[in-house]
């Protein structure tokens, strides 16, 4: 899987002078806006409910396919996407997750809430309780996209995503 999760859409002018968003690797996912800009703030927003709404029905997640034009899902919504496809892949479920963490059901729920603003700290334990540790990395705006293994890198631009660290916020050479 594509650890910046960068999904491909399709952008094209609806009927009635707006633009629409479909999602190739969601059926039934769309969106739209007054104009192009519009369509692409929008983008973002549509493919985290659909993915809310995948993991609260308990369906796999699709790995990204490729297009044109891509949406970068938010990096807490990638993490909890991270976390619930190693759950499933270890046949763990959230009662399981909670009885080894020692919380409540609806604490372990509300990680995979993807609207809920939940602590990295929280989830770093929810991992840790799975064997296994996020690692979070910084990339300058302009780095390309590197391909996963046995996939090739997007062709097309990506025309959402997450904040970037900019080197005048920081001195990343230190």
């Amino acid at each position: 899987m594509n650890d910046t999760l960068t999904y491909p859409v399709e952008l094209r002018p609806d009927d009635n002078g707006t633009v629409l968003v479909t999602f190739p690797d969601f059926e039934g996912a769309h969106t739209y806006g007054d104009d192009e800009d519009e369509a692409q703030a929008r983008a973002v927003d549509a493919l985290v409910t659909v993915l809310d709404e995948y993991i609260r029905t308990e369906r796999e997640i699709p790995n990204p396919s490729t297009g044109d034009h891509y949406v970068a899902v938010p990096a807490l919504t990638v993490t909890k996407l991270l976390l619930y496809i190693a759950m499933r892949r270890q046949r763990v479920t959230k009662a399981d997750l909670a009885e080894r963490l020692g919380w409540h059901k609806p604490q372990v729920d509300r990680l995979f809430k993807l609207f809920h603003q939940s602590r990295l700290d929280q989830l770093e334990q929810a991992f840790r309780a799975l064997g296994m540790r996020l690692v979070v990395t910084a990339e300058h705006a302009g780095t390309q996209l590197l391909p996963c293994p046995g996939r090739t890198k997007p062709k097309g631009r990506i025309i959402s995503v997450p904040a970037k660290v900019r080197s005048r916020d920081f001195d990343l050479s230190r």
